[in-house]
């Protein structure tokens, strides 16, 4: 018998983008000689409003597709259009496009500092379990996606 794989015990990635998000302001405002300014505001507001626009894009992909992005949902449908023609995993680099312009936004390193470590995490405790899995609900046609769409973009 083939045991079924799970995504329920996976921490949901919003609580690790903002827990990794909140750790770097708490240590910046508390630790570090903090100074707000607006240096990379054009940017900023530009990558905010874009992984906004393309978070929004990715689940309007999902909701045509009659599945949804949750973990504690069995996947439906691969979904292989709209966003997921770009990105295996457009809502996650929707999510570090937002971190990185908050980061810009705010003028901190250190929380910009924080998104290699947060997208290593992602990367290998998030989206490689979540790739097992999709592999052994949808078997070939995930693999066939898989060699025709890369992780991130």
């Amino acid at each position: 018998m083939e045991k079924k794989i799970s995504l329920k015990k996976i921490i949901p990635p919003p609580f690790i983008y903002l827990f990794t998000f909140f750790l770097g302001l708490f240590l910046e405002f508390f630790f570090l000689d903090y100074e707000f300014n607006t240096r990379h505001f054009y940017f900023s507001l530009f990558m905010l409003i874009s992984s906004i626009g393309f978070a929004r894009f990715s689940f309007l992909s999902m909701k045509k597709f009659n599945t949804s992005a949750s973990l504690k949902e069995d996947s439906k449908a691969l979904c292989t259009k709209g966003a997921f023609e770009y990105s295996r995993n457009p809502i996650y680099l929707s999510m570090s496009g937002i971190y990185l312009g908050f980061s810009l936004f705010l003028n901190s390193f250190l929380i910009f500092s924080f998104l290699f470590p947060l997208l290593l995490i992602m990367n290998y405790l998030v989206i490689s379990k979540e790739e097992k899995y999709l592999e052994s609900v949808f078997g070939t046609a995930y693999l066939e996606y898989k060699s025709k769409v890369s992780r991130w973009f």
